[in-house]
């Protein structure tokens, strides 16, 4: 029997991590992100599990304990085990007697009944966990059917054209186009005295702002009216941090007072775009010239500071390849700026997009979806789509961690409302 089930537990363990990296492999080699790839993957790991729980049995373990010694560390604890079967019989029935009193005293704490108001939180809090789990994966997976899928399926038929020949048999079609990126235009930042010959020019503003962090205690203090009642107080207690942000923080949501942020930056970030972008004969759309971001810096000078507006200028520091605004850049305080100045340049790129006579533009791929793709480089068609399926891969995994988790504790809830 303690033969048959070792046996039983090698040959799960083998088939079913074969099974799990094959189907790893195919989802990360291939980039194919389909759920039965995570179907094939779960199932290997369940197979594998199930292996472990057999071979753990055949040392006189429980399947349980096996399992979990596989999920610890991939089945070399559960080799590692012991053999209990050569132990002396007095020992193994002081180890049996041992853990069942302890497996006793953790059913009878999980069999002691919640009180009333706690048993109708913990079902409420676990129905809204479990539901927005399973809202997150739904949710997903129908944008995937109606827009993912349906783009990842029409990059395979995009046909490559030369960028200096325009045929109108290519016309409605979705194209592959590799070229360079010209059309160069005065572009200027009136704010900052900046004018250049550039495909872009952004201007990049961070703020000094409070940034509210994880809990760091809870307090708890009484209170005594006039009629002798003590009232428990609680307060929370957050840490909170100073640093560099691009975006606003809204500080009204901090639970301590005194974390103020401003509610806007004096000086905002903009971007400004050439109108008249070209690869070879083909001019490009705006969603397309949004996706361009080869930026350098510009160089900073005293002329550029010469030309703010004096409230800003008598603020205005010069410091390596960026404006600072505030009293002290070693001691920056909250609501000081910083601003640099970006331009991209004309640049090798690879687009996929729809033919529209001599326009590069978004091709509808769906009710709800549509495709368009720059990428700075030189890249092949399959080369883009496996990087457009590489990066909707990862999406799609992580969003089915964060659904899976919620839904995870939302059962736990449950068990927990029911008095297990």
């Amino acid at each position: 029997m303690k033969t048959t089930r070792k046996k039983q537990g090698w040959f799960r363990v083998f088939f079913g991590f074969t099974v799990l990296i094959v189907a790893a492999a195919v989802a990360v080699k291939h980039l194919r992100p389909g759920t039965e790839i995570l179907f094939y993957f779960l199932g290997g790991y369940f197979i594998y599990l199930w292996g472990c729980g057999a071979m753990a049995k055949s040392k006189g373990y429980t399947g349980a304990q096996g399992v979990l010694a596989g999920i610890i560390f991939p089945v070399i604890l559960v080799l590692l085990m012991p053999d209990r079967n050569t132990m002396p019989k007095a020992q193994r029935d002081a180890d049996d007697h041992e853990e069942a009193v302890e497996q006793a005293a953790k059913k009878a704490a999980r069999r002691r009944p919640l009180a009333r108001p706690k048993k109708a939180l913990a079902w409420l809090l676990g129905l809204f966990l479990f539901l927005l789990g399973a809202s997150i994966l739904a949710g997903f997976e129908a944008y995937n059917a109606k827009v993912l899928k349906p783009e990842l399926n029409q990059l395979g038929t995009a046909v490559s054209i030369s960028a200096d020949t325009l045929d109108p048999q290519n016309d409605g079609k979705l194209v592959h186009v590799t070229g360079e990126l010209a059309g160069i235009e005065k572009l200027s930042d009136a704010e900052f005295g900046v004018t250049v010959g550039a495909l872009k020019l952004r201007r990049r503003v961070w703020m000094y702002q409070w940034q509210q962090g994880s809990l760091q205690g809870k307090t708890s203090f009484g209170m005594q009216d006039d009629k002798g009642t003590t009232t428990l107080l609680k307060t929370k207690t957050y840490n909170y941090s100073k640093n560099w942000f691009e975006n606003v923080i809204n500080s009204q949501s901090f639970y301590n007072a005194g974390h103020d942020n401003p509610s806007e930056m004096k000086v905002p970030a903009r971007t400004v775009a050439a109108s008249n972008m070209k690869v070879g004969v083909f001019g490009i759309a705006p969603e397309l010239s949004a996706q361009l971001d080869n930026y350098s810096n510009l160089p900073i000078t005293l002329t550029n500071l010469a030309t703010l507006d004096h409230a800003l200028r008598t603020q205005a520091k010069q410091t390596g390849g960026e404006i600072f605004f505030g009293a002290s850049q070693d001691e920056p305080a909250v609501g000081d700026l910083k601003v640099r100045l970006e331009a991209a340049m004309p640049t090798n790129v690879s687009i996929i997009a729809r033919q529209q006579g001599t326009i590069l533009s978004a091709y509808k791929t769906g009710r709800s979806s549509t495709l368009a793709l720059l990428r700075v480089g030189n890249y092949t068609a399959p080369a883009m789509a496996a990087q457009f399926a590489k990066t909707n891969f990862q999406q799609r995994m992580l969003v089915w961690v964060a659904g899976g988790l919620f839904i995870s504790c939302g059962l736990g809830l449950f068990a927990l409302a029911r008095g297990k």
